[in-house]
């Protein structure tokens, strides 16, 4: 009977290991389509991993993210606002995602198939929003609107819910799909990663660039500037890792985009210095921006506490900037300011420690498209959070955390119980 008990013990641990790197892959792709469906992927991968008795993997971040989550609930403590500050415990459970797929898909060619995977999946949302676009178009003109003014409010959003969500995402996404396009055939590992011709599209050059210009024109008709920005960041990162000599083709290519763009682009482009009253949110930001720097300087060391910039936003807003312009006060609309309003500047200084570890051990990757795909994620997010609260998203956090823990596989399994 012992024997039998160990045997079928032994099946367990078994099934579990080769179940766990479906379930942490399946979870990172489930991010494009559904939080929900990606969140249980997630629990179900870690209790997958548990079963199979893995050696669990954190590189890098480990510490950082510890460093977070004492001096979240040491801001929480001090702010007196436990309640409050809740949401922003449950998010840590997002934090997994970086160990699930450091453990489950952490050699390298299982790391190449979770990012073709995503990138696939990102393509797909990126070809919905061009009909979401074009129903856009239809509903104006039905309407008799300003094409500009109605869409604005209503921007494409892929498989998303908000279109800052989709743009955040696939934003991470174009990066992964040009870091396959430079360097898929010519990494350290060629073998195949996938069966099949899919893999074949990833892994030709013209075509990941095919895939990359369905992404970016995606990115440009959702019309989200920020990430605009974020998107120019890590096309010129990516171009001058791979060859230097074409950064001089990007600004003709820039130019010669926004010539061929719709008139709705080039009116959003202009919108950056000439905005359209209060249809743009360069006023709502500049109000944001100013109360933020005010909580900060009343409140450096340990801040307002989670969640509570949205809640105590008026008490910091200068009294030249009311009446309030139309827009969202719930948060700063800044990654780095509502971190160091929320629990001070100690948070903010391990934030940026989190980027640079991210960045550092990335960079020590021998495979050339898992390491520009990880390092392109984090110029994505750090760019892209000088605009928008961006990894207070929790899938903007969860696709971030997938993309660069894959930039830290190894070549041969570190745990085969994991990987078997």
């Amino acid at each position: 009977m012992t024997a039998k008990t160990e045997l079928t013990g032994d099946v367990w641990v078994a099934r579990a290991g080769l179940a766990a790197p479906w379930l942490a892959g399946g979870s990172a792709v489930a991010i494009l389509f559904s939080i929900a469906a990606a969140q249980i992927l997630l629990g179900a991968a870690i209790l997958a991993l548990m079963v199979a008795r893995s050696r669990w993997r954190f590189p890098a971040i480990g510490w950082p993210v510890v460093a977070l989550l004492i001096w979240t609930l040491v801001a929480m403590g001090a702010a007196g606002e436990l309640r409050a500050g809740w949401p922003q415990l449950k998010k840590f459970f997002v934090f997994a995602e970086f160990a699930v797929i450091a453990t489950a898909c952490g050699t390298v060619p299982r790391a190449r198939a979770v990012l073709m995977a995503m990138a696939g999946a990102g393509t797909l949302s990126a070809l919905w929003s061009f009909v979401q676009f074009g129903r856009r178009n239809l509903e104006a003109v039905a309407l008799h609107e300003d094409f500009y003014t109605y869409y604005t409010p209503r921007r494409t959003t892929g498989f998303m819910s908000h279109w800052m969500t989709f743009s955040g995402e696939l934003v991470v996404v174009l990066g992964v799909l040009v870091a396959l396009a430079f360097w898929a055939n010519r990494s350290v590992t060629a073998t195949p990663l996938v069966p099949g011709r899919w893999a074949a599209i990833f892994t030709n050059r013209w075509a990941a660039l095919g895939l990359a210009a369905v992404a970016a024109v995606a990115l440009v008709l959702n019309q989200t500037r920020s990430i605009w920005l974020a998107a120019a960041a890590v096309v010129v990162y990516l171009v001058a890792a791979w060859q230097p000599r074409w950064l001089l083709a990007l600004p003709v290519l820039a130019v010669a985009g926004y010539l061929a763009s719709p008139e709705a682009v080039q009116e959003r482009v202009r919108s950056i210095v000439e905005p359209h009253g209060e249809t743009d949110s360069n006023q709502h930001r500049a109000v944001t921006r100013a109360a933020g720097i005010e909580m900060i300087s009343a409140h450096p060391l340990f801040g307002l506490g989670p969640e509570m910039p949205g809640k105590r936003f008026l008490e910091f807003v200068p009294k030249d900037m009311l009446p309030l312009p139309v827009g969202y006060y719930g948060h700063l609309h800044n990654l780095y300011l509502q971190l160091a309003a929320e629990r001070g500047l100690p948070a903010l200084a391990v934030l940026l420690w989190l980027f640079a570890a991210l960045v550092r051990g990335a960079g020590q990757q021998r495979d050339l498209v898992l390491r520009h795909a990880a390092v392109a994620a984090v110029i994505a997010t750090a760019v892209g959070g000088l605009f928008e609260y961006n990894l207070g998203n929790s899938e903007v956090l969860h696709i971030f955390l997938a993309v660069t823990a894959c930039g830290f596989a190894v070549a041969e399994p570190v745990d085969r119980r994991a990987v078997a």
